[in-house]
């Protein structure tokens, strides 16, 4: 028989501590083999040389494709825990809680993975910058990114304290605070343009998503919220509506 799962048992299964008072990266056990995780590999377009793979592959420099997944090219005894992409650049993080960046051919992005920043919790990537939070709770960048910088090696933005998540896609940004606050920075219809952090008017949450167009967050509830672009009735709210940079419960 199939049982409808409490919020408690949901949570329990997230890459992540349900503590309010740490929110922690956690990797869960069950899907770590130490022997045969963390490589880190690519498929697609190796087009500019966005995808580079292992010396024991073809590197191609033209638009070739690879539709099978091939292991990248980067240190020998390194281990991954969390990989994020954007159109042609890449953004991941290893065991030892370093932050690794790549891209295309022509960005300001290594062609081949290389740590940048260490002791970081969460990172990723949007169309022109990496985006990374340290233990600290402090939030580094790299490359063209909506806080009006534009640099090719890693710099402290002024943003909240206490940051433990970061989402990014395109030109905008979320910053998750182990207090549950959302922050936000970029264009709309994210969050009115702005190169400064705002807060969002949402309840306290655990995780935040961020689309080109749209972006979602839990709350410590269960809740879910969104915002963003809804002329196409992707909000979830059982209509088609206007853009807002205004969260509404789904």
């Amino acid at each position: 028989f199939w049982h409808q799962p409490t919020w408690s048992s949901l949570l329990s299964t997230l890459p992540f501590s349900n503590d309010k008072s740490t929110m922690s990266f956690e990797v869960p056990q069950q899907c770590y083999n130490p022997e045969r995780s963390g490589r880190l590999y690519g498929c697609g377009s190796a087009k500019f040389g966005s995808l580079p793979v292992a010396p024991s592959a073809v590197d191609r420099e033209g638009d070739c494709v690879f539709p099978a997944p091939l292991q990248l090219a980067c240190e020998k005894d390194s281990k991954f825990v969390h990989v994020s992409a954007d159109t042609g650049l890449f953004v991941a993080l290893d065991t030892r809680r370093r932050m690794w960046v790549w891209g295309r051919e022509g960005s300001i992005f290594p062609r081949h993975p290389k740590p940048i920043l260490e002791d970081v919790v969460d990172c990723n990537v949007g169309e022109r910058f990496a985006i990374g939070c340290t233990s600290a709770g402090e939030v580094w960048m790299m490359g063209r990114a909506p806080t009006g910088h534009d640099e090719d090696t890693p710099y402290k933005v002024d943003a909240p304290p206490s940051v433990c998540r970061v989402a990014a896609c395109s030109s905008s940004v979320l910053l998750l605070t182990r207090d549950g606050s959302v922050f936000a920075a970029g264009s709309p219809p994210i969050v009115t343009a702005t190169p400064v952090f705002r807060r969002l008017p949402l309840p306290p949450c655990l995780h935040v998503a961020l689309g080109s167009l749209n972006a979602a967050a839990i709350d410590f509830d269960g809740g879910l919220w969104t915002w963003g672009d809804g002329l196409s009735g992707t909000l979830g709210v059982g209509r088609r509506a206007p853009s807002t940079m205004q969260p509404a419960l789904v």
